[in-house]
């Protein structure tokens, strides 16, 4: 198998709810490496909730982590990265630069829906695109509304919009939430799978398993392009070409 590569995952001590201290980071990093991964994105909350995550404090603390990761000998490379909040405020907090896309390099953003809420967003991609930055929309599996909305979807894709599944997701103990994701990634909705770390306890960083059943449901090439050849490019901010979405034909009922 190649070296997974995780786009999501919070590491960044103290900023949001990941990892409280360093420490506790480094055993993250070191449970992330077991289990196959070579590169991670480290991310932080950028929302009200979390005023500590700044653009100057994200890029500093994703620094100290790679030195004290060199310095313990833990092959990982980590890139900064927010993951921001979409809002009323977004395209200006953008245009300000105090949003940190995937390692400062302003051409992928990580984009969540505000809690509780699902908003049609292909006027934002739209923006965003225009100012040469791709958006990729964080965990769409937990918005439920969105099951039913595959409309939606497709548009953002078309847009130019990423998606980024969760590990926990494709793990997950409840069929349908399989289910969803499974159809998804078999119409090329989803272009990369994540774990979303955010401690050893409560979601730990897994994504070997993940990859493996994404293996079992299609093929390792599928799994390979999830979990590495997508996540590579965006690392390196290149420019990434993905499938077209496949939409299913309309099934009509008479009653």
């Amino acid at each position: 198998m190649l070296p997974l590569i995780d786009t999501h995952c919070h590491l960044l001590a103290g900023l949001d709810d990941g990892p409280a201290d360093m420490d506790s980071a480094i055993e993250m990093c070191r449970a992330a490496r077991a289990d196959g991964v070579s590169r991670v994105l480290a991310v932080a909350h950028q929302n009200p909730c979390w005023p500590n995550a700044t653009r100057d404090r994200i890029l500093e603390s994703a620094q100290q982590l790679q030195q004290r990761l060199d310095h313990d000998g833990i092959s990982v490379r980590v890139l900064p990265c927010g993951e921001v909040m979409i809002g009323a405020e977004l395209m200006d907090d953008w245009a300000a630069g105090r949003l940190v896309s995937v390692g400062d390099a302003a051409r992928y953003l990580l984009l969540e829906m505000p809690h509780g809420l699902l908003l049609d967003i292909g006027s934002l991609i739209a923006e965003l695109v225009a100012e040469g930055v791709r958006p990729i929309l964080a965990h769409p599996e937990r918005y439920r509304p969105l099951w039913f909305q595959p409309g939606l979807m497709v548009d953002w894709i078309r847009r130019g919009c990423l998606m980024q599944a969760c590990a926990d997701g494709v793990l997950s103990r409840e069929p349908q939430v399989q289910r969803q994701l499974r159809q998804w990634i078999a119409r090329d909705w989803i272009h990369l799978v994540a774990s979303d770390g955010h401690s050893l306890t409560t979601r730990p960083p897994q994504l070997a398993a993940a990859h493996d059943l994404i293996a079992h449901w299609t093929s390792p090439i599928v799994a390979q392009r999830l979990t590495y050849h997508h996540p590579l490019a965006i690392f390196e901010s290149q420019r990434l070409i993905v499938p077209h979405p496949k939409v299913p034909k309309r099934r009509w009922s008479f009653r």
